[in-house]
């Protein structure tokens, strides 16, 4: 049964992809990365999508089909994974035929650690062939009782065989089941047991079927599991250097690769962050990406399995390294495990570790996004001080100078000084706004959009102008955030829905301006909409560009600020046209909490 897995992003772009899903696909490995995944090549195109969209979606699901043109049958498993979809492909064309001959019972031996076995219930007789004997760890010719049998598997599991059993004899209904087995010689295996009553004339006449040694699969299915859940944990870290130790510890207790380091590069140089204890003062803790092998799959970005370390300088180069796997993780460093014997590794640990430094790769490239973050943040912060402290101070100065002066002199001179000032300030606040609102919002809750929505009302200047919120509404978000969005739209829909209307001398004409907020039916978008005089189509795929206003006073900031702040929560801003002829700003993808 040959099974690999792919990893797939939020787009069904392959991130990843072992060597024998490759295989499966047909493909180069290499060429299958970054290419959008379909089921074609394995028979069933539409099936595949379908397990893919379910696993994006949250669900787990699984899927067989028969491939024609290869004259095999495959099964795909999809979990939800970090940032996409784990799809698990296998080919169970011999599982299946398994299935389907199960009933031929004979003594000769078809498929690799099973055997077969037949009961009869009218004699209580229970015949094995060898491979089944195998499997128990007894001698050749031992014949059972079928309550030694069941005395075989695991305490826990007994009585699930012995219901499995007398069901099949009582009511002719077959079981397939994976338990626990404790063989002759207290080795505990894990096996599949098959069995298929055969009914003649309305009687269960004899029960026959299969039982398999599994445990490798069992295995494997735990080790991922567990690699799934050592991915989660990776994503907690706070540097990259904590990232480098978990993978080194997850790659004993997961993987049993007791002796592996990883490498960080920096200016061209990898160096050793994170290692077991007792390797500490074997390790080259400093290498250039230009030596050994280390900086060989670091270069090339292609995982080796080494069999005889001592052909490159491997680690430090020390003679009790034989064998290594070494994998690169991406352009952040390299992973590598050693063993002080030759052929020490096998094409399942090399698979394993590249899932393993996979996830590793993913939470470094996630930290290396947060310390950047952190670097922009630092400068709009210091940014942010200069024109608080060098701008605003003496601008403050200058405003109250001329109040003075106002009391003093009446010139439409002054007036229009002391206006250009106020507009000058409201310049130095949204462009200190837009410096201190990154790309990325921190913690978010449930919000009242009423409450917060009367709240930022009662806060501008809004006149005469009336506000309609939708009851219940709580969305999840950053409170301060979504405070300054809703002000920048309440004052935009005020400022140009009352000032800019015309109403052709109409005497039913109604100066005030109504602003609604509410959820669209069917819909997770958040909308803001009035019934003034709207955006005419020519201006809506640039009204949140920075500078744009169409009121001579206007900054040109208060809708780029509401813009980057629903970026911010991964939300989609865009402008259309109202129910009632005015603006509607719709924000999509928002999360309601009910």
């Amino acid at each position: 049964m040959s099974e690999g897995v792919v990893f797939l992003d939020d787009d069904r772009r392959c991130r990843h992809v072992t060597r024998p899903a490759a295989e499966l696909f047909g493909r180069d490995r290499e060429r299958l990365v970054g290419e959008r995944l379909d089921g074609d090549a394995l028979g069933d195109a539409d099936e595949f999508t379908d397990c893919v969209a379910a696993a994006l979606d949250g669900t787990e699901r699984t899927a067989a089909w028969h491939d024609p043109e290869r004259d095999r049958r495959i099964e795909v498993r999809a979990y939800p994974a970090d940032d996409g979809a784990a799809v698990h492909v296998t080919d169970v064309t011999e599982r299946e035929r398994l299935r389907r001959q199960r009933y031929l019972f004979e003594r000769g031996q078809e498929i690799v650690d099973a055997g077969m076995w037949e009961y009869d219930p009218r004699e209580e007789t229970i015949e094995w062939s060898d491979g089944a004997r195998e499997i128990h760890g007894v001698d050749e010719g031992y014949e059972p009782t079928l309550s030694e049998v069941i005395e075989f598997y695991h305490p826990d599991d007994r009585e699930t065989i012995r219901e499995a059993v007398e069901r099949a004899v009582r009511d002719g209904e077959g079981y397939d089941l994976r338990l626990r087995l404790v063989r002759a010689d207290g080795d505990r295996r894990h096996v599949r047991t098959v069995g298929d009553p055969v009914v003649d004339d309305g009687q269960v006449v004899y029960v026959h079927g299969v039982v398999g040694d599994v445990t490798d699969s069992e295995k494997r299915e735990q080790v991922l599991a567990e690699l799934h859940d050592v991915g989660l944990d990776l994503q907690e870290s706070d540097t990259a250097e904590e990232v480098a130790q978990r993978t080194v510890d997850a790659a004993a207790e997961v993987l049993d690769l007791d002796q592996s380091v990883f490498f960080l590069e920096e200016d061209g140089v990898l160096r050793v962050v994170a290692s077991p204890s007792e390797m500490s003062t074997d390790v080259t803790k400093v290498m250039s990406v230009d030596e050994g092998l280390v900086g060989e799959t670091f270069r090339t970005g292609e995982s080796r399995l080494v069999a005889d370390s001592h052909e490159y300088d491997a680690v430090d180069g020390e003679p009790r390294y034989r064998s290594a796997v070494s994998v690169p993780a991406g352009d952040h460093g390299n992973f590598q495990a050693v063993a002080t014997d030759r052929d020490n590794f096998d094409e399942s640990d090399l698979e394993f570790a590249e899932l393993l430094v996979d996830r590793a790769r993913s939470a470094l490239d996630r930290v290396e996004r947060e310390r950047e973050l952190r670097r922009e943040n630092d400068r709009l912060e210091e940014f942010a001080s200069i024109v608080s402290h060098d701008i605003r101070n003496p601008l403050e100065v200058a405003t109250g100078r001329m109040a003075l002066l106002q009391r003093e002199i009446d010139s439409e001179h002054v007036d229009e000084t002391v206006a250009a000032l106020d507009r000058m300030a409201e310049i130095v606040d949204d462009t200190l706004t837009l410096a201190r609102y990154g790309t990325v919002v921190g913690e978010t809750e449930p919000v009242s959009l009423p409450a917060l929505a009367r709240r930022c009302w009662n806060t501008v200047d809004t006149g005469d102008a009336r506000l309609e919120v939708d009851d219940d509404l709580v969305v999840r978000a950053d409170d301060d955030r979504l405070r300054h969005l809703l002000e920048n739209l309440f004052r935009n829909a005020v400022k140009h829905g009352v000032d800019d209307r015309s109403h052709g001398g109409d005497d039913e004409y109604d100066p005030q301006v109504t602003v609604r907020v509410g959820r669209s039916p069917d819909e997770d978008v958040l909308y803001v909409e009035d019934d003034g005089v709207g955006v005419p189509p020519a201006e809506r795929e640039t009204v949140f560009e920075l500078g744009h206003s169409s009121a001579d006073d206007g900054t040109g900031f208060g809708l780029t600020i509401v813009d980057r702040i629903a970026e911010s929560h991964g939300w989609d801003a865009r402008v259309v046209e109202g129910r009632d002829g005015g603006a509607r700003f719709e924000f999509a993808a928002v999360e309601f909490v009910t």
